[in-house]
């Protein structure tokens, strides 16, 4: 009978380096192996066709992640392809082989799908299971990756506990990586009696292994226990899981019992850090599979436009199949389509949007031109060509470097009209019956309005103006616009704030039907109404930054860019202070806002700071900073009420980075200062999403989201309101929020950036300070209070009532109306 011995174990746990001693003793390991890489140099020793058949198994990148971690407790991607093409494969490279073996870390999660097919071909199957300290796991995770140290521990756990499921079922080698280092010899007769084999008859194969393969660079990130108990803070069972592995790894061979007591003693935590995974992916994950799908339908579109050259050049067509077969099995079928009907892509309105673009990018000529059009441009001989045009003049004219300048304008000129003229052709083609309604609606929504003048306001979502500050930033400035007689459309890219779709139609509000989007897209749907939109607001930088080039440029329509604030700024800070953020996230998102800066009309910021810095930074003089928040004089007169000694308040949904080591720091460091000089003191939480296991102490009271009515009561009761953000970048909502309650604020300088300055806005940025400013306002007199909060009232009427965001908002408007 066929034994297999698979190496199951975490990424990073040294696999490589046991797959290479499995060789050593003479496993045969396929002869298709992956190529080493520069993360690898040593080589995976991994059969390349079993890695692409795991790999189809997980689905795609953009489902699962990387390393599949979103496949938890979820059905395999088309399971029984999976084990008809695996039998196959073992059946015609593996037949004939006595002892063969194959690791892939993802074998973890996978497989229970691979026991079938190894039971029906007669095969046996061992593992052998190597273990390294999670620590040392995590910070190598963290350097290749970029992932926190608490997400790579958590994924060791559960790579690790899934692989006991499967060795309690079969002979299992337990080996710990760190001996490969310290007890290379010890490590080898182990493996061999594992393997049935003598290590004297394969000695001259064990030296090379010991004295060519392992070096001390294999092993560079080294921790011990108490360090990776003091990471471990929440997650316990882990340090104890560890020590029960290092306890099998001692014992070379562990029976099935000790195995299965284990998995019971963990299974409970299993469960919740797998429920957390697969439930709730974190922003990182989520950003590199948001990453993935963009990526993905970029290539999707430039297969669609390239389909003419695909079907003219066999050799590119099968290139690029094999690039897209790693990728959801419906674009392969996408492909083959593409190869049977050319007039099928002008049915996909997403492409048909972009298609101009690439054409444009692509085509190295027309840029050239273009760049010696502009140079031309700047030249007095073009001015002077313009200047005779107007007199009918004709000829030629010859400029200093010899060209003629009146034929190469018009050439350009002819280019672009060609241009503007096949893109205006490709959105429009398909507009319907349903499609002339819509505009037929749009058209009686502008005529109906009191100022005849209709605005797209574009954000990621519906604004959730009860649920987050962004939220309730978009949701007052688009009934600002409706108050103030203009007929608004809003488009969102995403539905999960759908059910606030009914405040925005309370309002007079339009929102388009979602059949107009083809997948959510915003392109087919302002060009087909381009005749009746005066301008677009555009919220945030995803995703309006794709449709820059087509508002500026086809529908040639004036867009204010509505920035909350800078986000590669904000991404920036919280890199430095943490070091959690993807360096490509920040380049990101600073090349987004870079486009829309440069190329709106207008940029609204509620932050002082953010206009100057635009223009400093990117010499945009365009800019407006606009009120967070704003409030009518009886909203601001409206909020006194009886305060509790002592009582601390601090809003913010838990969701943002900055807000959660904000009250990291303030719970560590500064509240037991405050503490110390008032007993009574309580800090109170509200904010959605907040974590469901968080110990914060005896002074602290975790609220979680609440309703409108129970926030301001809240409000009214606390004395002191807080600030405590080391990283962030925009004016904070919550701040704002806070003094139109007239409830006193203690912030640091990032928490006050771009606020107006004032005799309530006192910065304090060390803990002593801070604790020292919240003590100034708890110790104080009920007369010194009442005249603090007098201040407030006033503060808040100067910078930040309805009339002033108004004021601004039409000055805006009548600045964009003679943009050209």
């Amino acid at each position: 009978m066929s034994r297999a011995v698979f190496v199951l174990g975490m990424h990073r746990s040294g696999t490589s380096a046991f797959m290479r001693l499995l060789a050593a003793f003479g496993v045969y390991l396929g002869d298709n192996l992956i190529e080493p890489q520069e993360d690898n140099p040593k080589g995976f020793f991994e059969d390349r066709a079993l890695l692409d058949l795991n790999s189809g198994l997980l689905g795609s990148v953009a489902e699962n992640g990387r390393y599949g971690l979103l496949s938890l407790g979820a059905e395999f991607h088309d399971e029984e392809t999976f084990r008809t093409e695996l039998r196959a494969y073992l059946e015609s490279a593996y037949a004939g082989c006595s002892l063969w073996g194959f690791k892939d870390p993802r074998l973890c999660l996978t497989f229970r799908s691979w026991r079938d097919v190894l039971r029906d071909l007669g095969v046996s199957h061992s593992f052998l299971v190597p273990v390294r300290n999670p620590l040392e796991v995590a910070q190598s995770l963290q350097k290749r990756e970029g992932w926190p140290i608490g997400f790579g521990l958590t994924t060791w756990f559960l790579y690790m506990f899934s692989a006991l499921e499967y060795a309690a079922a079969a002979p299992s080698c337990f080996v710990a990586f760190k001996d490969l280092f310290g007890d290379v010899r010890g490590v080898m007769e182990r493996v061999g009696r594992f393997l049935g084999e003598d290590c004297l008859a394969h000695g001259e194969a064990l030296d090379a292994f010991e004295g060519e393969f392992l070096d001390a660079g294999l092993y560079r990130n080294r921790d011990d226990d108490a360090q990776l108990e003091a990471n471990c803070r929440g997650m316990e069972s882990i340090p104890d899981f560890f020590a029960s592995l290092m306890g099998f790894c001692a014992d070379g061979t562990v029976g099935p019992e000790a195995i299965r007591e284990l998995l019971g003693r963990h299974r409970e935590a299993f469960a919740s850090l797998a429920s957390s995974i697969a439930g709730s992916a974190p922003d990182y994950l989520r950003a590199e599979m948001h990453e993935n799908s963009l990526t993905l339908k970029k290539y999707v579109n430039a297969l669609e436009d390239c389909s003419g050259a695909l079907a003219e050049n066999v050799k590119a067509h099968e290139v690029c199949k094999e690039n897209y077969a790693k990728l959801q099995r419906r674009y392969e079928d996408a492909a083959q389509a593409l190869e049977e009907s050319r007039q099928a892509l002008f049915d996909s309105q997403d492409a048909l949007q972009d298609a101009h673009l690439v054409i444009a990018e692509r085509d190295a000529t027309i840029r050239l031109e273009q760049q010696q059009l502009a140079e031309i441009k700047r030249s007095k001989a073009w001015r002077f060509l313009r200047f005779m045009a107007k007199f009918g003049a004709r000829a030629g004219v010859v400029g200093k470097s010899g060209r003629n300048l009146r034929k190469g304008m018009e050439r350009v000129e002819q280019m672009r009209a060609y241009k503007r003229a096949k893109a205006a052709h490709a959105l429009s083609a398909a507009v319907d019956a349903a499609g002339r309604e819509e505009i037929r609606a749009v058209e009686a929504l502008r005529e109906q309005s009191r100022r005849g003048r209709h605005v797209v306001f574009m954000d990621y979502d519906f604004p959730e103006f009860d649920a987050h500050a962004g939220g309730r930033h978009s949701w007052l400035y688009v009934k600002l616009l409706a108050d103030l007689g203009f007929a608004v459309t809003f488009l969102a890219q995403g539905d999960e704030g759908k059910l606030y779709i009914k405040h925005l139609e309370s309002i007079g509000v339009h929102v388009p039907d979602r059949s107009f989007f083809m997948g959510a897209s915003w392109g087919n749907w302002l060009y087909m109404c381009r005749e009746e939109i005066n301008f677009v607001v555009a919220s945030r930088p995803f995703p309006s930054v794709k449709y820059v080039g087509l508002i500026r440029d086809l529908m040639r329509v004036p867009l204010i860019y509505f920035a909350h604030d800078l986000h590669f700024l904000r991404l920036g800070r919280q890199q430095e202070q943490t070091g959690d953020v993807c360096e490509g996230e920040i380049s990101r998102c600073r090349t987004a806002e870079d486009k829309l800066i440069r190329r709106c009309s207008h940029m609204l910021t509620p932050s002082t700071f953010e206009v100057e810095y635009v223009a400093e930074h990117f010499g945009k003089q365009e800019a407006t900073a606009i009120p967070v928040f704003f409030y009518d004089d009886e909203m601001l007169a409206g909020h006194e009420g009886e305060k509790e000694s002592g009582s601390l308040l601090f809003v913010g949904s838990f969701e943002h980075a900055p807000n959660r080591a904000a009250l990291v720091w303030f719970v560590e460091k500064v509240l037991p200062l405050i503490v110390e000089r008032h007993g009574d003191a309580i800090l109170s939480i509200i904010g959605s999403k907040p974590p469901e296991h968080w110990g914060l102490g005896e002074h602290v009271r975790l609220l979680g989201r609440v309703s409108e009515e129970e926030l301001e009561q809240a409000y009214r009761k606390s004395r002191v309101a807080i600030a405590p953000l080391l990283f962030g970048a925009g004016v904070k909502g919550k701040v704002i929020e806070s003094m139109a309650m007239n409830c006193p604020v203690v912030g640091t300088t990032i928490a006050f950036e771009g606020i107006p300055a004032g005799e309530m806005i006192v910065p304090v940025d060390s803990p002593e300070q801070f604790a020292d400013r919240v003590s100034h306002y708890l110790d104080m007199d009920d007369a010194g209070y009442r005249s603090v909060q007098a201040g407030l009232r006033q503060y808040m009427k100067q910078y930040f009532s309805e009339d002033t965001a108004k004021a601004l908002m039409e000055k805006v408007v009548s600045s964009v109306d003679t943009d050209d």
